[in-house]
């Protein structure tokens, strides 16, 4: 969860920070600096609120009510999608082959 909470949160390194810079920088390139003002605020409030889980998560009492048993299969999904969280924030050429021809056509049909 705290993984996930700060790819969320636009943590460098995460495929959630680079998720914010691509738009960020679409915003620049059309000039839309208000925009990015108004961007940059609120994930700035956005950043709080994620990491106010976090410490919920991590530094209040569990109760026996909160806890949740998971199976080796969910635990084994979590892990990797975690794993995926940093390798896509590190190296997304993959996905923007992938992305590419989408919007090559998408362009092409305008």
């Amino acid at each position: 969860m705290l993984v996930a909470m700060a790819s969320l949160a636009g943590v460098p390194l995460t495929v959630g920070f680079l998720g914010k810079f691509l738009v960020f920088e679409s915003a620049m390139q059309q000039r839309q600096y208000l925009l990015v003002g108004i961007g940059a605020v609120t994930v700035a409030a956005g950043f709080y609120y994620y990491l106010k889980v976090v410490r919920a998560m991590y530094w209040k009492e569990p109760s026996d009510e909160t806890r949740i048993p998971l199976s080796p299969v969910t635990g084994l999904a979590i892990l990797v999608l975690s794993a995926a969280i940093f390798v896509l924030g590190v190296y997304p050429q993959p996905v923007f082959k992938m992305l590419k021809p989408a919007v090559i056509s998408r362009v092409a049909a305008r």
